[in-house]
């Protein structure tokens, strides 16, 4: 019994370490499929999609997914988007279901006509604009969904992803070549075109766009993303090695940016991962070691979710926090930010003197909660948060540090 009894210390402590670096790993339980959706409508929340027609909502951490009924009975999502907090949709074979409560439940929308129907991906303007891509066709519906407009794009083309710049849209697909663009916010489309380039999955930032994919030119085989600033009117590789593999999905948290994939391989597929500042210099990074398949990846609340095979969620955080010091400090203190002001990044430093539930957040100047920063169990010690603020706009902030015992408040002025 001795013996068991200081293995369960150790591991206890290892939890409560990965607790505090704000990384861990959670499978989803009773669920061995693909997850293939990471989608986050409002802060703390997160929608999860899987290969198979389930979804499942996160509140404060995807450790407490709960299953929702999809409707889908069946069928592989292929996208989750929302047009705000309540309102979303889901797509899976020729079916869209939507919620209005933040995805608490989900109702099937008007079935499209042939049931050969594949749809990959859905941008709404509104409940009533909605723009869905599919196997070799767009559908447009103005009366929410009561009847659809169809174009005719490229034969056997799976135009996977779909992204608007205001009333400029750009659809993309993984047929070698084809980007599709409009100007009119989907009521006449142009085909564009890309040698050699496949995409699955595309974002924007601010008013840059990005596809994520694929390139192959001979027998040179591998991931790959392209950028645009100037709206799909020309294309900017970014640089990687040609040891193949194709990315899956991309997204980003103010400049950070993440891009995750996998290669088709022989006994087992390999997952590929890569994480950028800039866009355009992309570095490997590591996470879910041991996992076959990446398809989703989901930037929110200054943390990364990965998506990956057998119902595994991977998580680390972006910019964060570091303990400066073990040292037990006398009393609980919130130091000034500094530099502040500042544009775009910060650091803001603060002791706590006992093992507490700390939370750190960040209010606007009408005292509007806009962004939690930790949530979590800290030992004692002196720690730093570097607070990137990329996504806020310039203005008068206030962070807040408390815990059970303790509760302080600064000004910190954002300068863009």
């Amino acid at each position: 019994m001795k013996h068991i009894y200081i293995v369960e210390i150790v591991i206890y402590s290892i939890f409560l370490q990965c607790q505090y670096c704000s990384a861990g790993q959670y499978k989803l339980p009773n669920f061995n499929d693909q997850v293939t959706q990471l989608v986050s409508p409002s802060p703390n929340v997160i929608i999860i999609g899987s290969d198979n027609g389930l979804i499942w909502k996160a509140v404060n951490g995807v450790q407490n997914a709960q299953l929702k009924n999809s409707q889908f009975n069946g069928g592989r999502i292929n996208c989750i988007t929302f047009l705000n907090e309540n309102i979303g949709y889901a797509c899976a074979d020729d079916r869209i279901s939507k919620t209005v409560d933040g995805g608490e439940t989900w109702t099937l929308q008007n079935a499209f006509t042939s049931s050969s129907v594949d749809l990959y991906d859905l941008y709404a303007f509104s409940e009533n604009e909605i723009i869905v891509s599919g196997n070799a066709t767009i559908y447009r519906t103005t009366n929410g969904g009561s009847s659809w407009t169809e174009f005719s794009a490229i034969n056997n083309m799976q135009l996977r992803s779909v992204t608007f710049v205001n009333d400029v849209g750009i659809i993309s697909g993984i047929s070698f070549g084809p980007i599709i663009k409009t100007t009119n916010r989907g009521a006449n489309w142009i085909l564009g075109n890309y040698d050699n380039f496949g995409s699955y999955a595309s974002t924007k930032v601010n008013d840059k766009l990005f596809l994520a994919g694929f390139l192959s030119n001979g027998s040179q085989f591998g991931v790959m993303v392209l950028s645009s600033t100037n709206f799909g009117a020309t294309w900017q590789e970014a640089s990687f090695p040609r040891n193949g593999g194709q990315f899956m999905d991309i997204s980003f948290w103010g400049n950070y940016g993440y891009a995750v994939g996998y290669k088709t391989n022989s006994p087992i597929d390999s997952t590929r991962s890569y994480k950028t500042t800039d866009g355009i210099n992309w570095q490997p990074f590591v996470i879910g070691e041991g996992r076959s398949r990446f398809e989703t990846v989901l930037c929110a609340n200054n943390t990364v979710y990965v998506g990956a095979d057998h119902g595994w969620i991977y998580w680390e955080q972006i910019v964060g926090i570091n303990q400066l010091s073990s040292i037990v400090p006398k009393e609980f203190l919130l130091k000034q930010n500094y530099p502040n002001p500042f544009n775009p990044a910060t650091k803001i430093q603060f002791d706590i003197s006992s093992k507490s539930n700390i939370e750190l957040n960040v209010y606007n100047s009408i005292g509007k909660h806009v962004q939690t920063l930790l949530s979590q169990t800290i030992n004692p010690g002196t720690y730093n948060y570097d607070f990137d603020a990329t996504n806020l706009p310039s203005g008068i902030y206030y962070y807040k540090l408390s815990s059970e015992n303790f509760s302080d408040t600064k000004k910190m002025i954002i300068v863009k």
